[in-house]
């Protein structure tokens, strides 16, 4: 062993190099050790160790995210393992940047997920907890590889060392042999060849020492490549009793447990791979407006997503069946809105014709009303006048009895005069059975126009107030036409028994002054009678005058009604334009969700 060596060196500088054998070997040793420790603390397999404190922590992540069913987080988590894979596989720093960024992600959206508080509070702990296990497995994989550089330092180390010590051994074989030559002497030739007795069992002994050192070791070093290289198949299958082979067995355990593992995130690579593909493909059909798809829900992560998926997808296709539904009955409602539309734009411009019709009709009546208020007004002026007349006629028959003639003359004017009043109350008559029709042609109007506004519903309301208006004016006009027709036969049935007085006080004048009193007495009747007779036309003025008030009220109203009636059917023209826009649209609505494929 490496103590005999040391104790039967020949030489100090052999010593050393022995030394500096030992050192490499037990520099190998303590690496090895180091190695193999902090591969168990990495994990032997995917459920022991780092790794498997990152499954636990992964799996009760998923299992709270299924259950608040968010598939961004889930799909952020899933990138998470993803990078976690790549980099077991390639041990490239890049992934360690990556999975930051993503850890930093998930934590975003877990913060701005709909998840309750509680739940929050849940899932950050176990993402911390396996972001900071990832982190030390990235540390101790990088420490394993330093240390598989300190063995392969050491095994560089010690080859040139061992090839001088076996070098030097033969050296000093040949130095002695010469020697032993030159003394020529047994005793000396004995002596020296016992030397190179002892010499040669140390070469050989250091031989088979090195040997059993160096090509171990370089055994593992050409292993080592071709693993480094590729071929994981490659095992030591070292079966001595040495430290040296149980590094080897030990060796290859890590290789097997590394193989396993790289297998086994291979095989699920694949299933993620073929699952991702699967979802890629019904989301393609899906963006083709396809919603009849149905995604295959696997059991690993994407199957989550799947799941989510078939669920909006459906929920989706039943909103755009009654999308569909509504549409199509929008269009039916649109279109009998359009027709009613029409026939109520008919009956509105038939209405606004009958209003303009009522309106001139209106016009004329106010204007008849007008000259009627100014003839009644006229014949008031000339009730007056006769009243001063009479006055005047019974001055001069109680002032003059001699004025015979005078009378005669100022009866034969009064007699004209009551003549052109009766002709004038005749003239009244016909006014007043003029104002009388107008007033039952204003009546049938009304109760026209009152019909056409309760046919019209709503927008006829005010409208049928200025009916039920007009038509009680009309009721009022016709009941005062009859009491003025009343009066103006009374004042024709008046008249005519003044123009037979008159007549009769005539014949007589010509007997005698002694029928002037009967003059006189007859001159106070009808003035009596020619005073209430003013009065009445005064009445009969008046009441024409607000009779033609009336009628301008009525004929303002009636234009009102016409400016109300344009503005309705202004606004349901509008209406049907709207009503025409929204068939549109909702045909167009129709032929947009048409496109999209949904299940039976």
């Amino acid at each position: 062993d490496i103590a005999t060596l040391i104790k039967d060196s020949p030489t100090p500088a052999f010593t050393a190099k022995v030394r500096a054998v030992e050192g490499a070997l037990k520099t190998y040793e303590t690496a090895a050790k180091h190695m193999m420790t902090t591969q168990v603390e990495l994990g032997l397999s995917e459920s022991l160790g780092l790794q498997g404190e990152m499954r636990k922590a992964v799996h009760n992540i998923e299992e709270a995210v299924n259950n608040a069913d968010e598939v961004r987080l889930l799909a952020t988590m899933l990138m998470m393992r993803r990078h976690e894979k790549d980099f077991l596989l390639r041990e490239n720093p890049k992934y360690i940047d990556a999975q930051k960024q993503r850890f930093e992600r998930f934590n975003n959206e877990l913060r701005l997920s709909s998840l309750s508080e509680f739940s929050k509070n849940q899932i950050a702990p176990l993402a911390q907890t396996y972001y900071d296990k990832f982190l030390a497995l990235t540390k101790g994989t990088f420490a394993v590889n330093d240390t598989i550089e300190e063995v392969r330092t050491a095994v560089r180390i010690a080859e040139p060392i061992l090839a001088q010590l076996s070098g030097d051994a033969a050296k000093a074989a040949n130095d002695i042999a010469t020697a032993g030559e030159k003394r020529g002497n047994f005793l000396t030739f004995l002596f020296v060849g016992l030397l190179v007795l002892i010499a040669l069992g140390t070469v050989i002994a250091f031989l088979a020492v090195s040997k059993s050192i160096t090509s171990p070791l370089q055994y593992f070093q050409d292993a080592i490549k071709k693993i480094t290289e590729g071929d994981l198949k490659l095992r030591l299958n070292r079966t001595n009793p040495d430290e040296l082979g149980d590094l080897g067995r030990s060796f290859d355990a890590l290789l097997d447990e590394k193989a396993a593992t790289l297998a086994a995130a291979e095989d699920e690579n694949e299933r993620l791979n073929n699952s991702i593909i699967n979802l890629i493909r019904a989301l393609d059909r899906i963006a083709d407006k396809d919603f009849s798809v149905s995604i295959p829900v696997s059991e690993d992560i994407i199957g989550t997503i799947a799941a989510s998926l078939n669920t909006l997808t459906d929920e989706t296709s039943e909103v755009l069946k009654h999308v569909t539904g509504v549409s199509g009955q929008v269009v039916d409602i649109s279109n009998e809105v359009d027709s009613a539309s029409d026939q109520v734009i008919e009956v509105a411009a038939e209405e606004r014709e009958q209003i303009q019709h009522t309106v001139k009709a209106l016009e004329t009546s106010s204007e008849e009303m007008n000259r009627i208020a100014e003839e009644a007004s006229k014949a008031s002026e000339m009730a007056e006048e006769t009243i001063q007349s009479a006055k005047r006629a019974m001055s001069t028959v109680q002032d003059s009895a001699t004025g015979i003639n005078a009378i005669r003359e100022t009866i034969s004017e009064t007699e004209k005069r009551i003549k052109r009043l009766g002709e004038r109350s005749q003239e009244i008559s016909g006014i007043v059975s003029l104002i009388n029709n107008i007033a039952e042609r204003t009546h049938i109007l009304a109760l026209n126009a009152a019909m056409h506004a309760a046919s019209a519903g709503e927008a006829g309301r005010g409208f049928a107030v200025v009916a039920d208006e007009v038509q009680r004016l009309a009721e009022n006009a016709k009941q005062s036409t009859e009491e003025i027709s009343s009066l103006v036969n009374n004042i024709r049935t008046e008249t005519f028994d003044t123009v037979n007085a008159m007549n009769a006080v005539i014949s007589q004048v010509a007997e005698g002054t002694k029928l002037a009193e009967q003059a006189g007495v007859a001159m106070g009747e009808t003035e009596h009678t020619t005073t209430s007779l003013v009065g009445l036309v005064k009445q009969i003025a008046n009441s024409a005058s607000q009779q033609a008030e009336s009628s301008n009220t009525l004929k303002e109203n009636a234009t009102d009604i016409e400016q109300s009636s344009l503005l309705t059917e202004k606004t349901l023209m509008e209406q049907k334009q709207s009503t025409e826009q929204l068939t549109q649209f909702s045909r167009a609505l129709s032929e947009s969700v048409g496109v999209f494929k949904l299940p039976q």
